[in-house]
């Protein structure tokens, strides 16, 4: 999932990976929030857009984070 928001030029995809995650569940959240922290600013962004989709602590945190810096 996070080599796919990696690469620019499959931004096609990128909607249909967030549509994915009601079915991947909890299993999506770590490399979810890893990707948040990821260097690469494209990363970071779709990763905490797709975050909006767990109701979890972390995720909250990790989005908050975000928005406050």
């Amino acid at each position: 999932m996070l080599q796919v928001f990696a690469d620019p030029t499959r931004q096609a995809e990128f909607p249909f990976i967030r549509q994915a995650l009601p079915w991947m569940g909890d299993d999506a959240l770590p490399p979810l929030l890893g990707g948040a922290r990821a260097d690469q600013l494209q990363v970071q962004a779709e990763s905490i857009r797709a975050l909006g989709h767990y109701r979890s602590q972390a995720s909250t945190n990790v989005m908050m984070r975000s928005y406050l810096s």
